[in-house]
């Protein structure tokens, strides 16, 4: 009964190596990962200026700082 058909088996697939944990590599892509991550977070993170840009755009409204100033007005 089997020869009515003739069809041949599919090869096998080869066998893939799984990373190993211990691979210099592979530890030195988890310690950059964390790094990354870490850099990412905190509150220094949200800041987007810095001092220079900052004293460049201090003449325009809107991007002054937290000061004491009437609702309406920058600094």
């Amino acid at each position: 009964m089997g020869g009515l058909f003739k069809t041949k088996a599919p090869e096998p697939t080869p066998v893939q190596r799984l990373p190993d944990n211990e691979d210099p590599a592979v530890v030195e892509a988890r310690r950059k990962a964390a790094a990354e991550a870490q850099n990412r977070s905190g509150r220094a993170s949200t800041v987007l200026t810095n001092p220079t840009t900052r004293a460049a755009t201090a003449g325009n409204a809107g991007t002054a700082a937290y000061t004491n100033s009437l609702l309406g007005q920058a600094g």
